[in-house]
C-alpha cells in the first residue's frame, strides 16, 4: 500500500463530483423542498384506489340474461338452439337460432359464458321489444309439428296405449306416480320457471319394471307422464306384448330420403324420449385433411357435443365432449357429422336400457 495515496477529500453537499468521466450532482435540501412528504403522498394516493385497468380472464360470467332469455322462450314455447365457435384459443363466440330468428356474436369474449350471456341479451331485448300478437305469432310456429317421419311418433298417445292396454288384458289401472323438484340448475339454464322440475314413475300391473323415475325431469307434470308411458310403450313393443301403432306401420312403405329428419333433429327426439336434454354443439378451428388442397382453409372446424350436469348424473356415459369429429368443411356439415355419432351413442343408451328391463323381467 502507497502511504502516499490519500482518500479524496469528501465533497459537500451541492458539489459536483467526477467518476470516469461522467459527472454527478449532489442535491442541495433545498432541491427536496417541493417534493411530497410521506403523509401528503397517503393522503392523495389512498389504499385502494381504483384504476382504469380491466382483469384480462377469469372473468365471472353473469347469468341474468340468459335465465330470463330462456325464461320467456318457455313462456313462448321457444326452443332456443345454441353454437359456440373457438374464433381464436380461449376466446369464444355465439350464435342463437329460436323460431324464425337467428343472432350470432358481435366478437368473441373470453368464455362461453360470457358469449351466451351477451349473445342472450340481444334475443331478450328482442322478445321484450315485440308486440302481444307478433309473440302469440311466434308460439303458435314453435307449437306446429315438423313435417318429418323421424319424430319417433311424437303424435302418439303413450298414456292412452298403456291404459288401453291394461284394459284389454284386465289389468288394473297403471300408476303414475309423481315427483316435484327444486332444481336450480334448471332456471339458471332456462329449462323451467322458478326452478320446478317434475319427474314420474309409472308401475304397469304384471310388469316387474318401473318406467320414468324420479331422476328423468322435466319441466311439466304432462311430459314427464308423457315419457314414462312411452318408455312402457317401447319395452311392451320391444318385448311383443303390444302391437305397433297403425300409423307407424303404414307410415314405413311411404317414406322417403326428403322426408327423413336430419340426424340433430332426430338427437333432439331421442334425447328427450330418454329424459336428456338436448346437446349443445361446440366448434373450434381446424386443419384441412392432409393433402387437401382448399381454397379457404378456414372454414374447416372440429365439433364436440356436451350434455347438461343433471344428463350426465343420469348416465355418466354423457360426461365430457362427445362424439369429436375433426377437420370438417363447415359448421353445418361438422354439426350433423357429429349428430350422427351422437345419434349412434343415445340409441346404444336406449338398447342398453331395453336389455336391462328384459333381465329384469326374466328374473321375475
Amino acid at each position: 500500500m502507497n502511504l502516499d495515496e490519500t482518500d479524496p477529500p469528501v465533497q459537500g453537499l451541492g458539489h459536483n463530483l467526477d467518476v470516469h468521466a461522467s459527472t454527478l450532482e449532489a442535491l442541495n435540501p433545498s432541491s427536496y423542498q417541493d417534493s411530497l412528504s410521506i403523509e401528503d403522498f397517503l393522503a392523495q394516493t389512498p389504499i385502494g384506489a381504483t384504476t382504469n385497468l380491466k382483469p384480462v380472464g377469469g372473468q365471472k360470467a353473469p347469468a341474468e340474461n340468459a335465465a330470463s332469455f330462456n325464461q320467456l322462450c318457455q313462456q313462448y314455447k321457444l326452443q332456443p338452439h345454441f353454437e359456440f365457435n373457438e374464433t381464436t384459443p380461449q376466446f369464444f363466440s355465439a350464435k342463437v337460432q329460436f323460431g324464425e330468428h337467428v343472432f350470432e356474436s358481435d366478437e368473441p369474449l373470453p368464455s362461453k359464458k360470457l358469449a351466451k350471456e351477451a349473445i342472450c341479451k340481444r334475443g331478450l331485448d328482442l322478445l321484450q321489444s315485440l308486440p302481444e300478437s307478433k309473440k302469440r305469432e311466434l308460439s303458435s310456429a314453435a307449437q306446429q309439428p315438423l313435417p318429418t317421419s323421424a319424430e319417433l311418433h311424437s303424435e302418439e298417445n303413450y298414456v292412452g296405449h298403456v291404459n288401453e292396454w291394461c284394459q284389454k288384458k284386465a289389468l288394473p289401472t297403471p300408476h303414475f306416480q309423481e315427483y316435484e323438484a327444486n332444481c336450480r340448475e334448471a332456471q339458471v339454464n332456462g329449462l323451467c320457471q322458478a326452478g320446478r322440475m317434475y319427474a314420474v314413475a309409472l308401475t304397469v300391473p304384471s310388469v316387474p319394471h318401473i318406467f320414468g323415475g324420479e331422476k328423468a325431469l322435466f319441466p311439466s307434470k304432462q311430459v314427464a307422464r308423457r315419457h314414462a308411458a312411452k318408455e312402457a310403450v317401447i319395452f311392451l313393443r320391444g318385448n311383443g306384448l303390444l302391437e305397433a301403432s297403425p300409423n307407424q306401420e303404414s307410415s314405413k312403405p311411404f317414406s322417403s330420403p326428403q322426408e327423413t329428419a336430419s340426424a340433430a333433429a332426430q338427437v333432439v327426439d331421442l334425447a328427450l324420449s330418454l329424459g336428456f336434454s338436448q346437446p349443445q354443439y361446440n366448434f373450434t378451428p381446424s386443419s384441412p385433411p392432409p393433402k387437401a388442397i382448399v381454397n379457404n382453409p378456414s372454414a374447416f372446424v372440429t365439433a364436440t357435443a356436451t350434455f347438461l350436469s343433471q344428463d350426465v348424473s343420469r348416465c355418466p356415459r354423457l360426461q365430457g365432449n362427445l362424439c369429436e369429429v375433426s377437420n370438417v368443411f363447415g359448421k353445418k356439415r361438422a354439426k350433423e357429422d357429429c349428430a350422427r355419432k351422437v345419434l349412434a351413442l343415445l340409441q346404444d343408451i336406449r338398447e342398453t336400457r331395453l336389455n336391462e328391463t328384459k333381465a329384469a323381467g326374466n328374473r321375475h
